[in-house]
């Protein structure tokens, strides 16, 4: 009986032990793999299952299949406490994922409903779950990590947070149980420009949420109510966001300056009232890199049960207006926008004007989704219609007609998980032309293209090419391919332009195909600019991606690319495999090859051997450099390249050697250089260790004797920048993961540094030494600069770093200490970093500065004291001196204590001062002139007095002042500056024009009295100008002038003759650009003895861009005999002889002519003292004289004459008796005296 007890024992207890002992093996992980497979109906997918039920489970791929979404996840692993179990707890270790791949599918339209309760069967901790990378769709994530607890009370999500494109998140929450589930929660995001906070609170019933951000110069503030399960969701949203730029975030992205506003607000009569409103400051075309949209206003109506959207208006700027209505329901949405005349070139530039006018209509009900455009002017036209229906996306209209060409498209796309489409193109006489700048041409075409994007996407295309042209050359082609995610199949590609050529024929996936490809293409110029030059090549592809093997063949000479890359010949000939025994054989020349700021003149690579051992060697030389270098290794899949450097020199300028071959490693998850030594001439540098492995990076190493033009070598950009002798040490040794340690320290040994812009500088370098130390991400900064130039610099720095998906960087919390102490007894390097070659800016300056608090809230005390301030700027004879500046820095304000300057007279003074806090700078200052001789050249002087006021507020600034014009005079003097045309360009200089810089808003108010003494000589006008204006600016920063310019006690030099201006009045009323004028200048002549005498000048009214020129007399005579009187003096301008008609024929000529009316002649006659220099018709009619002409009295005028074509002189004596009698004596070659009497008539 006892044995049969202790057998009826013992069964359970082995059963157990069995069962412990059989759970431990892998086969049982398996068998519970299967029959969760295999229970799924297809919806689970588990590969690569290992490990043990009773410790670590491991998964290399798993899959969750359901309508709604695909959920994939590669190299999972679990470790987890199977012993829990028994005290009620489900226990997790931890939770590893390599990558995360949610992809949505169709939304299901089954209503979700909240369960009774969510109390989970057993307590629940998971450790840590950490997911390497997330993609959610389009979106993707870094670094996810979380850990969980759940009880019968409450869900609790802790330590939860990723790395995104938009910072750090981290996040809390805690969830109830039991209705009505309380919900708790806050996030935060930390980015190096910016920082956010969002909490949860209330219940899954009725959540309340507030949030704030603040970054990139940004501000948002958000409240909202958000009734997940009620009819309507958004009971109440409060938005305020300010100073938004996407700019900020990213240099890709679009300019703009948005504020915007939304509030909605339910009543309790379930009413809806709200309005939404964004206004955009700086609109702009896409390709400005600006966002075409003004303003958007909106008001919204109804009530819960069906929302209005009233009053909808989208200003897009110059591009013009859509305007509508909608109405949002449980049934349905229905939108209408409307536009008249609305111009493409306001979204880009390159796109021709247009006209648009139509309609945009969106209706939406349960199950059936319809967007409707039909937009049209003269030449353009759309017409699409997109339809959602049954979980697909159909196309059945888009007609885009322009000029006489259109495209037509139809087509259809599956919203579930396989998501198969089939879309059919046709184009005929289509010019992409007719939309704008782009290339001229005429397609006739045809395309087909169907297929499916999951499980894995597949896509079969068709097209054919009908004789058509681009860019005058004929095009043609025909083809067709199907291509996948592991091959392309039944190729056949065949496409003609001009006389270029390319087709390409086979297969490429599977073992045995091969897809061969040929170019041909002795006219790249057919591409349009910038492509120039001719390449011929062949090649094939076979086998797999797995197991690849390529041949090509490449010649190109005479190219030009975009970039721009230009090469004289480019010859490429290899063979290749991605198997390890596969030959590697692979050769590239190419000859005078520009690129990236850099020319050389040859440059050379090939590589031998198969793909698990080869040999790698590259030349490249250019007038400096003689490089070569030789690598040996091999390539393994998942690995990477493995082997060592063997050789790096350079025999050219600045020669330098490999001293030992140097192991390299490059994979994707390892970069490995170790012992790597370069020698130079007098030093070395030395890295004993530079390692990437995952986000961790280490290197430690030494340079000592090191020139600085062994950088500048390689580096254009800084070699316009820097220069000199400077030879400098350096060691480094440090370590960045999740904590940053280390150390940094360059030092100069010997030399000097040179700034170098226009005019280069020596600093006079006698110390130069930086040190960074790392301790626990933080970082100490240590400098100490010495030098004839710079004086003493030293400065003292503490900040802590944080890491993101995007580096190291110093989080606006960040604690913050800086101490800098500068005392600098010249700043002549200041005027060639300035960038401006004729300015001169010298003196002392002292620096001290102490700062505390954070990064994104500094705190700054200290002061500026400068001494013999000097600054010149020689093209505008600005020469002021003797400048005095003390300024103090008290908690993030400056205070301007003294600030003068001095002109040869009178002096300059600034008052104020300015606050820096958050980002955001404020400056006022005011400004004193006391006879201020401003500008002081022989050609340009002036001397004001007054005073202003200058405001700015972060990006605006604002200009007021009353100035008084103390003397000034203002002469032309002609320049030989040499100008470039636009199609020159400059090697070594930067293209300034290319750099995309906001625009400041500048608010302007100034009045200016040009006082008593303003006189101004040149350009044939000799006056004093006296007068009033107002300089303002308006909301589109150009420049309003008002007022009024008089010239008084003026005389205009023109035709040889001084005219007395009587009337010179310029007005302003309106842009700078377009002054009134109001001019009349007259030729006075004698009137003793001459009772018929005519005073006739010229009178000149409108605006520079409508002038209306005309001749004036008194009394009033005919054109002729203005012209005769204005240019001679005299009337009797049909009986004149030649030379007096060729004089008056000049006179109207540039009287009708848009040059200058001072011309070179009076200019000339002025210079040396006469009154006229003329070239005409001697007395005999045949030959040519130059003749000089003085005015010696009101009625008598001395001739001198000189043969041209012969050889002759004459001196002539004129007296003018009355108007038509006139005396004249001649001597010289012939002699003469003539009584002449002149009758005119008309």
């Amino acid at each position: 009986m006892r044995r049969w007890l202790i057998i009826l024992l013992a069964v359970p207890v082995v059963a157990v032990v069995t069962l412990l002992v059989v759970i431990q093996h892998e086969f049982a992980l398996k068998w519970v793999a299967d029959k969760i497979v295999s229970s799924s109906n297809g919806s689970i997918i588990l590969n690569g299952v290992s490990g043990s039920l009773t410790g670590t489970m491991k998964v290399e791929e798993a899959v969750y299949l359901t309508p709604e979404r695909k959920i994939s996840a590669e190299e999972v692993e679990i470790s987890w406490w199977p012993s829990r179990i028994l005290l009620g707890q489900l226990g997790v270790e931890s939770v590893t994922v390599s990558r995360l791949t949610i992809e949505s599918g169709v939304p299901s339209d089954a209503p979700f409903t909240l369960p009774e309760s969510l109390v989970p069967p057993l307590s629940i901790h998971v450790g840590k779950v950490q997911v390497d990378q997330l993609t959610y769709d389009a979106l993707r994530f870094q670094d996810v990590r979380l850990s969980l607890d759940a009880n019968k009370a409450a869900w609790e999500l802790k330590e939860a947070g990723f790395e995104s494109p938009f910072g750090i998140v981290s996040a809390e929450l805690k969830l109830g149980t039991h209705a009505p589930f309380s919900l708790d929660g806050k996030a935060t995001v930390n980015h190096e420009k910016a920082e956010g906070t969002a909490q949860v609170a209330g219940d899954l019933h009725d959540i309340r949420f507030e949030g704030q951000f603040a970054g990139f110069g940004a501000e948002v503030k958000a409240n909202a109510k958000v009734t997940p399960f009620a009819g309507f969701i958004l009971p109440s949203l409060s938005l305020n966001a300010k100073n938004v730029d996407p700019s900020q975030v990213s240099a890709d992205w679009p300019q703009s300056r948005i504020q915007a506003t939304a509030e909605i607000q339910t009543k309790a009569d379930e009413s809806v009232a709200g309005s939404v409103r964004i206004d955009n400051t700086i609109p702009g075309t896409i390709d400005a890199n600006r966002l075409p949209l003004r303003t958007v206003t909106a008001r919204m109506g109804g009530n819960t049960q069906i929302m209005l959207l009233e009053q909808l208006v989208m200003d897009m700027g110059a591009a013009g207006q859509f305007s509508g209505n909608g109405r949002l329901s449980l049934d349905g949405v229905d939108l209408s926008l409307r536009t008249g005349r609305f111009d493409l070139s306001g979204i880009h530039s390159s796109i021709r004007k247009t006209a648009i006018s139509g309609n945009i209509a969106v209706s939406a009900e349960e199950k059936k989704q319809v967007m409707t455009v039909k937009l049209a002017e003269s030449r353009l036209a759309l017409d699409a219609r997109v339809i959602h229906a049954s979980d697909r996306l159909d196309l059945p209209l888009f007609r885009l007609r322009a000029a006489n060409g259109e495209i037509q498209l139809e087509g259809s796309m599956g919203l579930t998980l396989a998501r198969d489409f089939s879309f059919d193109g046709k184009a005929s006489r289509f010019n992409l032309s007719a939309l704008g700048a782009y290339p001229s041409s005429e397609i006739n075409a045809t395309i087909a293209a169907k297929g499916h994007l999951s499980p894995e996407w597949h896509a079969a295309i068709n097209y054919a090419l009908q004789p058509s042209r681009f860019l005058d050359n004929p095009l043609t082609g025909k083809g067709r391919f199907t291509v996948t995610a592991t091959a392309l199949r039944d190729v056949e590609v065949l496409l003609a332009l001009g006389p270029n050529s390319f087709n390409a024929n086979g297969a490429f996936g599977k073992a045995g195909e091969s897809l061969r490809w040929k170019l041909d293409a002795p006219k790249l110029a057919a591409l349009g600019k910038p492509f120039e030059g001719t390449v011929a090549g062949e090649g094939t592809l076979s086998g797999t991606f797995e197991a690849l093997q390529a041949k090509l063949k490449l010649d190109g000479s005479d190219l030009a690319f975009p970039g721009p890359v230009r090469a004289k010949s480019i010859h490429a000939d290899g063979r290749f495999g991605t198997r390890p025994a596969d030959l590697m054989d692979v050769r590239i020349d190419a000859r005078n090859l520009a690129a990236a700021d850099m020319l050389w003149s040859a440059l050379q690579f090939q590589a031998n051997g198969t793909l698990q051992a080869h040999s790698l060697e590259a030349s490249a030389q250019n007038n400096t450099m003689d490089l070569y270098t030789r690598a040996a290794g091999g390539w393994k899949a998942k690995q990477g390249w493995g082997g060592e450097i063997q050789a790096l020199e350079n025999k050219g300028k600045q020669p330098f050697s490999l001293a030992s071959p140097a192991p390299l490693h490059a994979g994707t998850r390892l970069f490995s250089l170790q012992d790597f030594t370069l020698t130079f001439p007098d030093g070395r540098l030395v890295v004993n260790k530079l390692e990437k492995r995952g986000s961790r990076i280490r290197s430690d190493g030494y340079a000592k004797g090191f020139p600085l033009r062994y950088l500048t070598a390689f580096a254009p950009a800084l070699r316009q920048k820097v220069g000199g002798q400077l030879v400098f040490g350096a060691e480094w040794s440090v370590d960045m993961d999740r904590m940053l340690t280390g150390k940094v320290h360059v030092y100069r040994e010997s030399g000097d540094l040179t700034i170098r812009g226009d005019t280069s500088v020596k600093l006079g370098l006698t110390e130069m030494d930086m040190r960074l130390n790392l301790a626990k991400n933080e970082l100490d900064v240590l400098a100490n600069i010495k030098g004839e130039t710079t004086g003493v610099i030293q400065l003292t720095a503490n900040a802590q770093l944080v890491r993101n998906r995007n580096g190291w960087h110093f989080p606006k919390q960040s604690p913050f200490r800086l101490q800098l102490d500068a005392d600098m007894p010249t700043l002549d390097w200041v005027s060639v970093v300035s960038g401006q070659p004729d300015i001169d800016i010298n003196g002392s300056l002292k620096v001290k500065i102490n700062g505390a608090g954070t990064i994104g809230d500094p705190r700054l005390t200290g002061t500026f004291a400068g001494n013999a301030l000097s600054f010149r700027w020689y093209t505008w004879g600005v020469k002021l001196h003797d400048g005095q500046l003390l300024a103090r820095l008290d908690n993030n304000r400056v205070t301007l204590e003294q600030a003068t300057i001095r002109g040869d007279e009178g002096v300059f003074r600034m008052e104020g001062g300015g606050s820096f806090d958050h980002g955001n700078m404020h400056i006022n200052l005011s400004f004193l002139a006391d006879k201020l001789l401003l500008l002081s050249s022989p050609d340009k002087q002036l001397a004001l007095s007054g005073q202003g006021q200058m405001t700015l507020d972060n990006e605006k600034m604002t200009l007021n002042g009353k100035w008084r014009v103390d003397k000034a005079l203002i002469q032309s003097v002609e320049y030989n500056n040499v100008n470039f045309s636009d199609d020159v360009v400059v090697l070594g200089r930067e293209d300034s024009a290319s750099e995309s810089k906001k625009p400041m808003a500048v608010a302007m108010d100034m009045t200016i009295d040009l006082g008593d003494r303003f006189r101004i000589d040149g350009w044939g006008l000799d006056a004093r100008l006296e007068g009033n204006l107002q300089v303002a600016s308006a909301e589109d920063q150009s420049l309003r002038v008002f007022g009024k310019v008089q010239a008084v006690n003026a005389t205009f030099n023109a035709y040889g003759q001084k005219l007395t201006v009587e009337r010179g009045n310029v007005v302003f009323s309106g842009p700078a650009e377009r002054p009134s004028l109001d001019i009349l200048a007259i030729r006075k002549v004698p009137t003793f003895g001459m009772e018929d005498a005519v005073e006739a000048g010229v009178q000149v009214r409108g605006t520079p861009q409508n002038l209306q020129v005309k001749l004036v007399s008194n009394p009033n005579v005919s054109d002729s005999e203005k012209l005769s009187w204005l240019i001679l003096g005299h009337g009797g301008a049909q009986s004149a002889n030649d030379h007096d008609r060729s004089v008056v024929a000049a006179a109207a000529a540039a009287l009708l002519s848009t040059s200058s009316l001072g011309s070179m002649q009076s200019g000339l006659a002025s210079t040396i003292g006469v009154d006229e220099i003329g070239v005409g018709a001697g007395a005999d009619m045949e030959s040519t004289v130059l003749s000089v002409s003085k005015q010696i009295s009101n009625r008598l005028y001395l001739t001198y004459e000189q043969g041209i074509s012969t050889v002759s002189n004459l001196v002539k004596l004129r007296y003018i008796v009355s108007q038509r009698v006139r005396v004249e004596a001649a001597t010289g070659t012939s002699s003469a005296i003539d009584l002449l009497y002149e009758w005119s008539f008309d």
